[in-house]
């Protein structure tokens, strides 16, 4: 066996064994759920907030608050490294819509919701 066969073949084992402890891409499986009541089909991916950094606001305009979702009618706003999420929500907001913004803060996402990642 050549020098260079033998190189080629420990590549391919670490490599093998990094997509084993790491977890390939092609091989990750997503989490996803839905569609919801609301029609919303979710994707876990994003950075779950500890519920204790989860803060709650009313507000009589949302689009103060929740501004880059133009259609928005409540948004939940995280924090760095998932430190905090702020709900925003209208006077009176029902409770599916608490719901909503909470799975935001779980790190979920749906087609449609503007991630910070998108504005970069």
């Amino acid at each position: 066996m050549l020098v260079a066969d033998l190189h080629r073949s420990a590549v391919v084992r670490l490599l093998a064994l990094a997509s084993l402890l790491v977890g390939s891409p092609a091989c990750s499986k997503v989490e996803t759920s839905g569609p919801d009541a609301q029609g919303y089909t979710w994707r876990k991916d994003g950075v779950a907030v500890d519920k204790a950094g989860w803060r709650y606001h009313t507000t009589k305009d949302i689009f103060l608050h929740c501004g880059l979702e133009p259609n928005a009618q409540s948004c939940a706003l995280s924090g760095v490294a998932g430190t905090f999420c702020d709900i925003w929500l209208p006077l009176g907001a029902p409770a599916w819509m608490i719901a909503h913004e909470e799975k935001h803060c779980e790190g979920w996402t749906h087609p449609g919701h503007l991630k910070k990642s998108d504005l970069r």
